[in-house]
């Protein structure tokens, strides 16, 4: 089995244990990169733990 860094749509929600619908608002409000490729949109995983790793808060005590 081949270990791909580009994830489709869905693929990415699920890495991201989101729904489609709220990965689909991130990419329109353009707060998460991803790659067209003969009309067919990725996620490269890299940006995604970056994306991950810029929206970590720590809770309050």
């Amino acid at each position: 089995m081949i270990e791909t860094r580009y994830l489709t749509h869905r693929s990415a929600a699920i890495y991201l244990e989101t729904s489609e619908r709220t990965l689909h608002m991130l990419k329109a409000n353009r707060e998460l990169p991803y790659i067209k490729l003969g009309g067919r949109i990725r996620y490269d995983k890299h940006d995604l733990d970056a994306y991950m790793k810029s929206n970590k808060r720590i809770g309050a005590r």
